[in-house]
């Protein structure tokens, strides 16, 4: 229901998200290759968020919209994202049921990646500022819950009180693979524009050394 990010979200959401480091690889981690199970399925739909991001004393504002289309036996989750005067694209193609993501599409001030993913592996392409570069790597897991749809995924699985699961993200501008924890923290009623709801508080974490830390209230009875 609302969002707060930190230091390397911030990053992520900024034009320079898919710098493109060549000589960096891909760091896979040594894990089972069990996926979290969803509870519920997407639904089709368009959500409008309005971020309020604060970096070292400084404040930005900036409009999200995030559309989730039915297509075949997949959901096609598309995010335009807006600040100052720049936009930004990310979509993502998931499993119905599974929500397993199978493609991702980024595109931001000239640069695209298009990628696909299936069981460990991810291939495609990435190009920025006339350079192209070709992926074809094992991640060593299967990615899930990232890109325009992971926080939709995220929130279609079996919360409850303490429970916890682990994740693999693929970040594109490093290459580097990211192994997450989502933990239920707590109950709690949030207010937001769309009125008044009773969530379960969730935060997800880096530990694999990294600083990404984020916090997600999601509606217990609509998983959204």
């Amino acid at each position: 229901m609302k969002r707060y990010f930190g230091r390397s979200a911030r990053f992520a959401l900024s034009v320079h998200a898919i710098a493109i480091a060549l000589v960096v690889p891909v760091k896979a981690f040594a894990q089972r290759d069990e996926v979290p199970k969803p509870v519920v399925d997407l639904k089709p739909g368009t959500a409008n968020y309005r971020v309020r991001l604060e970096a070292g004393g400084q404040v930005a504002m900036m409009e999200i919209m995030r559309t989730t289309k039915a297509q075949n036996d997949a959901w096609v989750v598309t995010e335009t994202s807006r600040m100052a005067g720049r936009t930004q694209t990310d979509e993502t193609t998931v499993e119905k049921k599974t929500l397993i993501i199978r493609k991702r599409v980024f595109r931001a001030e000239g640069a695209v990646a298009d990628l696909q993913f299936a069981g460990r592996s991810v291939t495609g392409t990435i190009t920025d500022g006339g350079k192209k570069q070709t992926i074809n790597a094992d991640l060593g897991g299967v990615v899930f819950a990232d890109g325009a749809s992971g926080q939709d995924v995220l929130a279609a699985l079996p919360l409850s009180r303490n429970y916890t699961v682990e994740f693999r993200n693929f970040n594109i501008g490093s290459q580097q693979v990211r192994l997450l924890q989502l933990r239920v923290m707590d109950t709690e009623t949030v207010s937001v524009p769309a009125g008044m709801f009773d969530t379960w508080k969730v935060l997800i974490t880096s530990i694999d050394g990294g600083t990404d830390t984020y916090a997600l209230w999601v509606e217990k009875r609509t998983h959204r």
